[in-house]
């Protein structure tokens, strides 16, 4: 069983294209990284944090998010989402209660565009 502990880092990185612009996913008119989609880059980057500690046939599920969008970012250009284990309730990554607290910060040229505190209640079982 692996241990589930401060500092687990994990990364997620995107070049943004039409398809995860605002305007494409019709949250908005402008060709701007999504929200949905910088969220999404988010979970990604806590899933590869804890995903190498997880039994097999399980998966992270995520319980909250507290998001801030901070800045536009155009297409073309690289977004990276940093996440990384901050807490954790529990010593282990096994199906129930083990909940991790993640922070997370999304970075485009060296610039800040999102922040994120959420937790991620363990994982679950993804057999039959």
């Amino acid at each position: 069983m692996a241990e589930l502990k401060p500092g687990l880092v994990g990364e997620a990185t995107l070049v943004v294209e039409e398809k995860h612009t605002a305007r494409h996913l019709g949250s908005g008119g402008v060709n701007v990284l999504a929200t949905p989609i910088m969220i999404a880059l988010m979970e990604e980057a806590g899933r590869n944090a804890v995903e190498p500690l997880l039994e097999p046939g399980h998966l992270t599920v995520g319980a909250s998010l507290d998001v801030k969008h901070l800045a536009p970012t155009p297409m073309g250009m690289k977004v990276t989402a940093r996440a990384s284990v901050v807490a954790s309730e529990s010593g282990s990554v096994t199906p129930g209660p083990a909940n991790a607290r993640m922070a997370c910060s999304v970075t485009c040229a060296s610039r800040r565009i999102s922040c994120l505190r959420c937790w991620m209640a363990g994982s679950a079982s993804i057999a039959g």
